[in-house]
């Protein structure tokens, strides 16, 4: 099963996370925390090229 992982210290003027990343993890809005475990949303970026 595939594992996210934080990459960096987030922040909107902080790409370099982003540009190592391979996709998006979607966490619910509210949610305070995600622990290791836990079942969340991925989007992947190679998913987009196919559109």
């Amino acid at each position: 099963m595939p594992r996210a992982r934080k990459l960096g210290r987030g922040g909107s003027a902080r790409l370099a996370p982003l540009i190592a990343a391979e996709g998006l993890a979607v966490i619910p809005a509210g949610r305070a925390e995600v622990r290791d475990g836990d079942l969340i949303g991925f989007l992947p970026f190679e998913a987009a090229l196919e559109v």
